[in-house]
């Protein structure tokens, strides 16, 4: 079967100035090295953008979504970077946070999700949702219809994790260097 490639790599420079228009400049700066989850060099956000419009008569004004993966929310990005490895081999399925809300990363925003499956050699992303929060308090997801299953080489999905994890635990002075994955 054909594997999908998983790369996390910095946001498309027009998407940063479309989605953050009265944006500082350090600001700008920040959200330019922010990481992009990119699944055969083709950033989520556009499937995600297209999976919405499936059912929809005309087309839909959609949010910008962004991941925690910034050097300003450090500590956010190695809590994603950890949900996004998923549960060992033979554990139950678990799911991880993708995509938040740019201005307040709350989930009564809503927060894209997926459930993440592993075996001993390949990492498998399907069933792909919204995390809501609701009036009672509680939370719920609303899985997106005819969403695709991504599934990735296992070996090679935990590298580009772990260059990405790098990345986010060097001490502070370090994260002026620009991110380049290893390949």
């Amino acid at each position: 079967p054909l594997l999908n490639v998983l790369t996390l790599e910095p946001q498309e420079p027009q998407f940063v100035a479309g989605a953050f228009p009265a944006a500082t400049k350090r600001a700008l700066g920040n959200e330019a090295r922010r990481l992009d989850i990119v699944i055969d060099g083709r950033p989520l956000r556009r499937f995600w953008r297209e999976w919405e419009q499936v059912d929809a008569d005309a087309q839909l004004d959609l949010p910008d979504l962004v991941t925690m993966l910034s050097r300003s929310t450090g500590r956010w990005a190695r809590n994603q970077l950890s949900s996004l490895r998923g549960a060992a081999a033979g554990e139950r399925p678990c799911r991880a946070e993708l995509f938040y809300c740019p201005v307040c990363f709350d989930v009564s925003d809503g927060i894209l999700t997926v459930e993440i499956a592993r075996t001993g050699e390949s990492v498998v992303w399907k069933d792909f949702g919204w995390r809501d929060e609701y009036d009672d308090g509680g939370e719920e997801e609303a899985l997106l219809a005819g969403t695709p299953v991504f599934t990735f080489d296992a070996t090679a999905y935990d590298v580009a994790i772990e260059a990405a994890a790098e990345h986010f635990s060097v001490w502070r002075g370090g994260f002026n260097r620009p991110f380049r994955p290893r390949i």
